[in-house]
């Protein structure tokens, strides 16, 4: 992996300087979980009704009457409903969100499944047509300048706040868009978060290049020394090299396995785990 760098003094434009969004944007204060309402806690009979209500369909009549036999018991006073639903409305007065962690574990860390298709979004940009391959490393560099703009309105706190109708969401999430990684782990994956980060990855016929697009006091490189340094990536990776990207869209135990021995910069290949 080759580690592409700028000298400091050859920045262009600092972050806090970089505006070329504000004009078009209506900026305010992003809200902070602090600011909104925490989630609520669903009263436990409304829970039941719901929970009866969704497996209907997918029962026999006599298998919906012992459901709802069992869940009457289950939601009766001083029964176990009860006693769990109490320890989830202490639990919702401690935690700002009592649901977000069990979501992000159960939902997302935990799932075993390639995290490509089933879980994690693609993006698809419009169909582009270049002249040449210097064409083409523009569009490459305008387009990371464009997303290290919008970076700057997340770290400024200077996006609008989404909105569900009247109520505003909780931005927070977005801190985490940027410097976030998923290491793949047995049973659940672990996410490590680098807010400082600078370098973004460039793959280029599978070779893999960590690229520093911004300098240590935050500022960013110009469109022209991010297209020099996107045709040294071009001019340093004439052949195709091992593909190994594509383990990450393996399953998880299966990445999982792979990353550990890739990290330990092992060469080692058996064909029973490949």
């Amino acid at each position: 992996m080759y580690n592409t760098q700028f000298k400091q003094s050859e920045v262009m434009h600092l972050c806090f300087k970089f505006s070329r969004s504000q004009s078009s944007l209506s900026l305010v204060r992003h809200l902070s979980s602090a600011q909104l309402p925490h989630l609520p806690v669903p009263a436990l009979q409304d829970t039941l009704k719901k929970c009866l209500r969704t497996i209907q369909p997918l029962v026999t009549e006599e298998q919906l009457k012992q459901t709802d036999s069992i869940f009457k018991k289950f939601g009766e006073p001083g029964g176990l409903g009860t006693k769990l639903q109490d320890l989830l409305l202490k639990r919702a007065e401690k935690e700002e969100n009592w649901l977000a962690e069990w979501w992000l574990n159960t939902a997302y860390l935990e799932f075993r499944s390639p995290v490509v298709v089933y879980s994690s979004p693609g993006l698809v940009m419009p169909q582009q047509e270049f002249g040449s391959a210097e064409d083409q490393l523009h569009f490459a560099a305008q387009l990371i300048l464009a997303v290290l703009d919008f970076k700057c309105l997340i770290d400024r706190e200077q996006l609008k706040p989404e909105m569900m109708g009247k109520d505003p969401l909780d931005m927070a999430q977005y801190k985490k868009v940027f410097g976030t990684c998923r290491l793949p782990r047995i049973p659940r994956d672990e996410l490590v978060y680098h807010p400082t980060s600078k370098h973004i990855i460039v793959m280029h016929r599978n070779n893999i290049f960590q690229l520093n697009v911004l300098a240590e006091d935050g500022s960013l490189y110009s469109e022209s020394q991010l297209f020099s340094a996107l045709g040294l990536i071009t001019d340093l990776t004439e052949q195709d090299v091992t593909p190994v990207g594509v383990l990450t869209s393996d399953s998880r135990d299966n990445w999982s396995k792979a990353y550990q021995l890739l990290a330990q910069g092992s060469h080692f290949v058996d064909d029973n785990f490949l």
